[in-house]
């Protein structure tokens, strides 16, 4: 009696730890900032070193795992100096150049909780939404 006792409490908590892992597994992915840049208050080498150590985190990522980098700019050459410095970066990757996504000049996006307008490094998971969405022009 004692022993089906422990089969029935070993059976029920089995199946709970497996419902439980199917809960799990059906969580929608989430994109990860990795790291954030202030040009008003660190140097543009340090911006160099957070893209080259963002990079690396995402050539050790799953090959559908895409980068996003948020760039910001106190002013216009700033931004500018910003994206070329990211460009020649990748440039030197050119295997994860398909998979980084930046800010699209002239093209106006969607912010989520943005007052401080530092640069961010983003990881983004196949189906996870991007941090950043573009507004779109089409009316529907």
């Amino acid at each position: 009696m004692k022993v089906k006792l422990i089969v029935k409490i070993f059976y029920f908590f089995s199946c709970l730890l497996v419902f439980n892992s199917a809960i799990s597994a059906q969580e929608k992915p989430v994109a990860v900032r990795i790291a954030e840049y202030d040009d008003k208050t660190e140097k543009i080498e340090t911006f160099a070193e957070k893209t080259t150590l963002f990079l690396d985190k995402l050539s050790k990522s799953p090959q559908t795992t895409m980068g996003f980098i948020a760039i910001f700019g106190k002013d216009y050459s700033t931004y500018k100096v910003l994206s070329e410095k990211v460009a020649s970066i990748i440039s030197k990757n050119p295997n994860l150049k398909s998979r980084v996504e930046t800010f699209i000049p002239g093209v106006k996006y969607r912010e989520t909780d943005k007052s401080d307008h530092k640069s961010e490094f983003w990881l983004v998971p196949e189906g996870a939404e991007s941090p950043y969405t573009p507004f779109s022009s089409r009316i529907k």
